[in-house]
């Protein structure tokens, strides 16, 4: 709405009765055109149009944006976009921590399990014989064995994956 707003805006000074304003208009047309509208894009690339029209027009300059009235628009423009990116990065750090601190944490919390079950599991087995153990280890073992199968043939699709 803002970039319609300012782009309505340089349009309307395209057909001022000045000269010099239709001339300064015409510039900043040039330079909103140049960008085409980004609404209906994928945020990364309607972001990154706003972030080089708004270098465009920083360039272009405060005392010509004046002239024609577009100083507001683009100073709101730069504000909204200020807040996106800092919404964006606040949002992607926090995901980040999040997911890699839950994997992580899960991780070390399942390997304690394992290594408690298994000193357990040894030291009954010491002191009270094998015998009565066994069929419980060779179901801990089968399930390892098929633990492991899962996570290398995981580990081998994302290898192909990146390999191309």
């Amino acid at each position: 709405m803002l970039r319609s707003g300012l782009n309505a805006q340089t349009k309307v000074m395209l057909g001022h009765p000045i000269e010099a304003l239709r001339t300064v208009a015409a510039e900043a047309a040039a330079l909103i055109a140049k960008y085409g509208n980004p609404t209906g894009m994928a945020y990364n690339e309607e972001y990154g149009r706003l972030y080089n029209l708004l270098q465009d027009l920083a360039a272009f300059g405060a005392e010509k944006q004046k002239q024609i009235y577009i100083d507001a628009w683009v100073t709101e423009l730069q504000t909204r976009y200020d807040e996106f990116m800092s919404a964006t990065a606040a949002r992607d750090a926090e995901a980040a921590t999040r997911v890699t601190g839950i994997v992580k944490q899960t991780r070390t919390e399942a390997d304690d399990a394992f290594r408690a079950l298994a000193e357990r599991v040894n030291a009954l087995a010491l002191l009270n014989g094998e015998e009565e153990y066994v069929t419980f280890i060779d179901h801990v073992n089968v399930i390892i064995d098929q633990a492991s199968a899962v996570l290398a043939s995981r580990d081998t699709r994302a290898e192909k994956k990146r390999n191309g």
